[in-house]
């Protein structure tokens, strides 16, 4: 009777991670709607049974508890009122199926007339992350049947064009009609919150059918593909998963180049590019990069996510991307070693983040933040204008290089700010479409495209190093004093000053040619509600009770945010500050003196009333402006 009540014997034993599923939306139907249900998910209750149901595979470690842990996962479903699993003995010619790796379908309710509501399950031990679905479908004869994915909680391309991905005969294709996606109060649930509401219709047979938000690649997929490459093994998961790192380290290299991909486990895109990553860098194009480059290569940080089915968070219900400031080996294990495996390596060049994005077009990047009087300020983004001279599918405009509030424990942001990267990079792929600026015309991912991204971002950082190797050599020869201007690396030197220039053009010539360009950075991140800080102090609850070395408090465990972004520390001379000054005041009047010197004339900005014939005085070239400041001939009234 105690156990059923929630108590559990004190166990000198490690115990699986158990999982809460809960959601106010999907209870209440649960409660009041049975009579409507189509299908209702097996429940998945912690991570022993997932491991065992997904992968086969049977942790010995659970041999010893296997009674009391079988006791336990009875007594969750027993709370969860769920009368049935599967389809209902009433077949409506329709038949849903989520019982599979990455996949996440919850619940499905019958309208009449074809049409079919269909709710996802959240992210473990979460209430507010909810945008990835993969379920299977088939029906008794061919028919179109109108589907409503009712309790999304994000923005999407679906509103401009994007389709569901649909696996048909073997191949991954966006198909769909008449989308509509909007948000709506739900009809079984009346709390004032609204869910965005994806609507469709398809068309369904004899043979099944495959619908994902985007083209899955599981973990199983990951383990084939990386079985013939050099690996080992960075750590395990909280669930017992290993994390295999791909290794082309170097001795003789004196660069080093880590590249991550799937910490979010619904940007499944991300595990493409860095899979057409890998391919090319074996090729005997890319020798230079490897002879010249130690790297190491994670392809999924986040495996327990990808198992269950997971949008944004691992099993523990926590964003892994902000917790790098300061991560627990034991709650957040990936993250703790991978940050070892950095302090462990010298001369870091570059760290680049695979991640796929639910709003935006096309493939851009988020980098590091630099004041512009630094000399990283163009240096950072020498690879984006690399990669966008390399496919026109990279947006170079897309790009952001400063690091928001709400950002600053992400990957980029700490380990730039630790280790001192330069390029420092999140790269960022639209989940499924493009748009060319050539033709102005938008169009649908597939994988192959996705795998072609990766090679050109493979062939963009061995452009990269080879002008920063060469740099190197130039400076290095200058200060040397051998061959002076005639040096051999003189040109190579041009051709980087040549790019950092052309940036600088951009900057200050750039026009908004896309509505993508607008959209903020942070507008696609899910914030988590006040019921996700309680389920994860439930989840460090039961860290603690696995008798761990370490205890561990529920406060250390919130996430940290760094009360400021510490930038490098730099001097500004004060001709800087004047130039900055005139930058801001564009256009500039002279006002009436005697005085016959131009430069000793004061300067004052010209009023909105003027009339613009009046102006005498236009911006100033950027030459001019750095030779009249450091004069400080002149002040600004």
């Amino acid at each position: 009777m105690d156990m059923i009540n929630g108590w559990m014997p004190k166990m000198k034993q490690k115990m699986p991670l158990q999982f809460d599923f809960s959601s106010p939306v999907i209870d209440s139907i649960l409660n009041y709607n049975m009579n409507k249900t189509v299908y209702i998910a097996h429940q998945i209750c912690d991570s022993y049974e997932m491991l065992q149901r997904y992968l086969k595979i049977d942790q010995n470690q659970y041999d010893s508890i296997k009674e009391v842990i079988m006791k336990r996962q009875a007594i969750t479903r027993q709370k969860s009122h769920r009368p049935y699993i599967g389809m209902n003995q009433y077949n409506y010619g329709v038949s849903f199926d989520s019982d599979f790796e990455s996949g996440n379908l919850e619940l499905v309710i019958y309208q009449g007339n074809q049409q079919y509501d269909l709710y996802m399950r959240v992210d473990s031990n979460t209430k507010g992350h909810c945008h990835w679905f993969n379920f299977k479908l088939k029906a008794i004869k061919e028919m179109l049947i109108n589907i409503s994915i009712c309790n999304l909680t994000r923005n999407s391309l679906y509103e401009r064009g994007m389709r569901v991905y649909v696996l048909r005969n073997g191949q991954w294709n966006q198909e769909g009609e008449n989308f509509s996606f909007k948000q709506k109060n739900n009809r079984y649930y009346f709390s004032g919150k609204k869910y965005y509401q994806l609507k469709f219709d398809i068309k369904v047979g004899v043979e099944q059918i495959q619908i994902a938000t985007c083209v899955p690649y599981t973990y199983t997929q990951m383990l084939k593909f990386i079985e013939p490459l050099p690996t080992f093994i960075l750590n395990q998961t909280v669930s017992g998963l290993n994390v295999p790192v791909i290794d082309f380290s170097n001795q003789n290299a004196n660069r080093y180049i880590l590249v991550t991909s799937r910490v979010h486990p619904g940007e499944s895109n991300s595990s493409y590019i860095l899979e057409g990553f890998v391919n090319h860098l074996q090729n005997v194009e890319c020798a230079y990069l490897r002879q010249n480059a130690s790297i190491h290569i994670i392809p999924m940080l986040n495996p327990d996510g990808v198992v269950l089915g997971n949008y944004r968070t691992c099993i523990t219900g926590k964003d892994l991307n902000r917790c790098y400031f300061d991560p627990d080996e034991q709650v957040f294990p990936t993250i703790f070693h991978l940050k070892k495996l950095l302090r462990e390596q010298k001369n870091h060049f570059m760290y680049l983040d695979f991640h796929g994005h639910s709003i935006k077009k096309n493939c851009f990047n988020y980098g590091p933040e630099f004041p512009i009087y630094s000399n990283r300020y163009l240096k950072c983004r020498l690879f984006a204008k690399l990669m966008s001279k390399q496919t026109e599918v990279f947006r170079y405009f897309s790009g952001v290089w400063r690091v928001q509030r709400q950002k600053r424990t992400t990957s980029r942001a700490i380990i730039n700010q630790e280790f001192d990267i330069t390029h420092c990079f999140t790269v960022e792929t639209s989940l499924g479409l493009y748009y060319m600026q050539s033709n102005q015309t938008t169009y649908e991912f597939s994988i192959q495209e996705w795998i072609n991204l990766g090679r050109q971002i493979a062939i963009a950082v061995q452009e990269l190093i080879k002008m920063e190797i060469q740099y190197d050599l130039y400076i290095q020869e200058r200060t040397q004093k051998r061959k002076g201007r005639n040096s051999q690396f003189l040109q190579n030197n041009k051709m980087m000053q040549d790019l950092m220039n052309e940036i600088k053009q951009d900057e200050e010539q750039h026009k908004i040619q896309d509505v993508d360009e607008l959209i903020p950075e942070g507008a696609s991140q899910s914030e988590s509600s006040q019921d996700d800080e309680k389920k994860f102090d439930s989840v460090i609850k039961q860290l603690q009770n696995n008798n761990s070395p370490t205890k561990i408090t529920c406060k250390q465990m919130k996430v940290i945010v760094p009360r400021s972004y510490s930038k490098p520390k730099q001097s500004r001379p004060s001709f800087l500050l004047n130039e900055i000054e005139c930058r801001r005041n564009l256009i500039l009047e002279p006002k009436s003196t005697n005085r016959k010197s131009e430069h000793s004339q004061s300067f004052r900005p010209v009023s909105a009333n003027q009339n613009r014939s009046t102006i005498t005085y236009r911006t100033q070239t950027r030459v001019h402006l750095r030779l009249m400041a450091r004069k400080q001939s002149f002040r600004l009234n």
